[in-house]
């Protein structure tokens, strides 16, 4: 169980982290995005799979729209999350078009209420996830929302 001290230190370095994520350019978040899902393509994990589940890039996270544009077109399954503010919870949903996707909570692009499509874990091969950061051993720091995943 995390401590109140440990929460209260996360949450200072969430703020810390996202203050120098917004005063990245533009620029550069590009040209490393495509750097990453370069090597992210590269990867035989991601060639092999059939059913990826993905973030939508949101106040510059590694930038995957067009890598989602490039799974769809190739005929493989793409998963994204839809959040379900009244339950406090993440549905995870397959998606057949990047056009259909609409700012949802947080302004984060999902899919509409009318287009979830919900899909069971065991259909999916791949799943992509952000962070906040990562320090050298792997481990995620997440935005802290601690919202229920439903798959």
């Amino acid at each position: 169980m995390t401590s109140e001290v440990d929460w209260q230190r996360k949450q200072e370095l969430r703020k810390r982290i996202e203050q120098q994520r917004r005063e990245l350019a533009k620029k550069w978040v590009d040209n490393t995005s495509e750097e990453i899902v370069a090597n992210l393509k590269r990867l035989p994990q991601f060639q092999s799979a059939k059913t990826i589940h993905t973030y939508v890039a949101w106040r510059n996270e590694v930038n995957n729209h067009r890598l989602i544009k490039d799974i769809l077109s190739e005929g493989r399954r793409v998963v994204v999350p839809a959040v379900d503010l009244s339950h406090h919870t993440l549905i995870h949903s397959l998606i057949s078009n990047f056009d259909d996707l609409r700012p949802g909570a947080f302004g984060i692009l999902e899919p509409p209420v009318d287009r979830i499509h919900s899909i069971d874990i065991s259909e999916i091969d791949l799943i992509l996830v952000p962070g906040a950061a990562f320090d050298f051993a792997g481990n995620r720091l997440g935005y802290g929302g601690a919202i229920t995943t439903i798959f």
